[in-house]
């Protein structure tokens, strides 16, 4: 019996001997870099980092986060405003937000407890609007909201409020419905006439509670803010009562250390002009006389003769008007509230 001698070539061998000494030793490195010993490995890399997060008056922030920039390691402060996280080793910074504030960068080199105080991130008052539900920014509002902030309502001269929504509004329609020197019967329109028989006025809500008179009760000179609710959306939170629309106003209220007593007045003249120039009793006669003398009755010359003027019948239907409006005012604020008696 005789055997090929490449069965038994020791260089084949050893050749295959090593191939398979590498394989192992690749499969040993992958087994640590994605094993257990890898996260050993990262854990001896990372450092831990303790901290207090509190507000502008060192209140504790609840639920603040915290983490570190580009990744997703991060935590949430405590009931106290504490927290622990444990941060690469090559971290530098970490970013606390929370709602309602300024996020806050904080360098963590050489660090290892740190103390962050957030601050208040405030909104200007002309983007913010009242909306059924409290106040909302108005890049954020969806529905259909007019608002009158105080800056405009100073620059108008009015009597009433629907003299101050008149034209100041889009989509909204103010009608007199009689007439006077000073018109108290008046129809708002907002969202169109939406029935034929039942009212179409509009809720009227008033620092929050809804106001059953009309709007020549409220002074224009007390008034803060009014907001003109104009679509369903935006005035769902008051049900079908605010389906011909809400308006909500808003009045003004007592200064902090002040004690404010105010009086406003005014009385008003109101003259007719451009009256037409029209014929007395004599001028329409001598008129008459001239073009058509037979048409005149018997009765009409005796009137005549008794009152050659006739009547002046503007005189007696038209008379100078006037009006005036007193207000008087104190404001001020007590530690717990704020007071304004009209």
């Amino acid at each position: 019996m005789t055997m090929k001698k490449s069965e038994f070539d020791v260089p084949v061998l050893r050749n295959r001997f090593k191939f398979l000494m590498r394989l192992c030793s690749l499969v040993i490195l992958i087994s640590f870099a994605t094993g257990p010993f890898s996260s050993l490995l990262a854990q001896q890399q990372n450092r831990e980092i303790t901290g207090t997060v509190t507000d502008s008056k060192g209140q504790p922030v609840v639920g603040a986060s915290v983490a570190v920039p580009g990744t997703t390691t991060g935590t949430n402060t405590d009931t106290n405003g504490k927290f622990r996280l444990s941060v690469p080793a090559n971290a530098t910074t970490l970013n606390v937000t929370f709602i309602g504030m300024k996020q806050q960068s904080v360098a963590i080199a050489g660090k290892t407890t740190l103390s962050v105080t957030m601050e208040d991130e405030t909104v200007g008052l002309g983007e913010v609007v009242v909306v059924g539900y409290g106040t909302q920014k108005k890049s954020d509002i969806t529905g259909t909201v007019a608002s009158l902030p105080q800056t405009k309502l100073q620059k108008i001269a009015v009597s009433d409020v629907a003299q101050i929504l008149q034209g100041a509004v889009p989509g909204v329609f103010i009608n007199q419905n009689n007439g006077g020197a000073n018109p108290a019967d008046q129809s708002i329109l907002i969202r169109g006439r939406n029935s034929i028989t039942a009212s179409t006025n509009p809720l009227i809500v008033v620092d929050g509670v809804p106001f059953s008179g009309s709007l020549t009760d409220i002074n224009p000179n007390d008034i803060k803010s009014v907001e003109v609710l104009k679509d369903a959306s935006s005035a769902a939170i008051y049900g079908s009562r605010g389906s011909n629309g809400v308006i909500l106003i808003t009045t003004k209220g007592g200064e902090e250390g002040k004690t404010i007593i105010a009086y406003d007045g005014f009385y008003s003249i109101q003259n007719y002009t451009k009256i037409p120039n029209i014929m007395n009793g004599e001028q329409f006669y001598n008129l008459k006389m001239l073009y058509a003398p037979s048409s005149f009755y018997p009765s009409e010359i005796a009137v005549h003769n008794t009152n050659p003027m006739g009547v002046n019948y503007y005189k007696l239907c038209i008379r100078q008007g006037s009006s005036q409006n007193h207000n008087i005012s104190a404001s001020g604020e007590l530690s717990i509230c704020h007071l304004q008696a009209i």
